[in-house]
């Protein structure tokens, strides 16, 4: 792994930990295409961007908890695969379940992720495929989402990527002190690109096809000293491959009632 060394600074006063993670997205990075990322989709609610999510099956996407924490009406919530872009082009796709981790908390960030079941089986072709859910940790990987190239823009229409390094674990906590506890279900990376900012929850970190992380929390915009929290795939593993199992298929009464629409 890089060696990477960090100016270790004293965090001021933390902040609420909900609008801490409200929406990070990615500042600088190259503009991509769905194509290099074809697990990849887009999450929005009432028609507001939200964040992205990772395809691990045809029937379920993997994201974070904290993305749609508190947004209850699954009649909002819609997918979009196979686009470059959030708001046009590719298939879209409504949910009939969210279903969080337990034990995630907004006050420690442990155990952010969630699995959202699509209301119609995914069909994979060239643009949408799906994601293998990782044994252990990278070194390095890409981060990919719709991230701002500047701080007042909101969201950026064309997919972005971003190469990055993880951060050893030791490192990480000591650079973020005592305001947040860095778990065994968390891993840091960086990049020399800036990074994540504001409104892209969920953004998968992937190699070789290969999900390793999913964006969770950082400090904030524009703040390189300090290095972006992902949730490690591997730790939360057998949680998400027995809900799949347990929650299977949509039953058939819901099958019927979604054919009757």
């Amino acid at each position: 792994m890089l060696v990477i060394c960090f100016l270790v600074f004293l965090l001021g006063t933390s902040t609420n930990a909900n609008e801490e993670v409200s929406g990070l997205k990615i500042i600088g990075g190259n503009s991509s295409t769905i194509l290099r990322h074809s697990y990849q989709v887009s999450i929005s609610y009432n028609g507001t961007f939200m964040g992205s999510g990772a395809i691990i099956s045809n029937l379920w996407v993997l994201t974070t908890a904290s993305l749609l924490a508190g947004y209850r009406d699954l009649k909002m919530v819609k997918i979009r695969g196979k686009s470059d872009h959030v708001d046009g082009e590719g298939v879209t796709y409504r949910i009939h379940k969210i279903i969080s981790h337990p034990r995630f908390s907004f006050s420690t960030m442990d155990y952010d992720v969630a699995l959202l079941g699509v209301n119609k089986r995914i069909r994979f072709t060239r643009g949408l495929k799906k994601a293998r859910l990782a044994n252990g940790a990278p070194e390095k990987g890409v981060v990919s989402g719709w991230g701002s190239n500047s701080r007042s823009s909101y969201v950026y229409n064309q997919i972005k990527q971003i190469n990055v390094t993880i951060v050893n674990g030791t490192a990480c906590q000591q650079i973020y002190n005592d305001t947040r506890l860095l778990t065994n279900r968390m891993f840091c990376a960086v990049s020399d690109e800036y990074g994540p900012c504001w409104s892209d929850n969920g953004d998968p970190l992937v190699l070789n096809g290969t999900l390793y992380g999913l964006l969770s929390w950082n400090k904030g915009c524009f703040d390189q000293q300090f290095p972006s929290v992902f949730t490690k795939v591997s730790a939360v593993k057998r949680w998400v491959q027995m809900t799949v199992k347990e929650h299977g298929k949509p039953s058939r009464m819901f099958w019927q009632k979604r054919k009757a629409l």
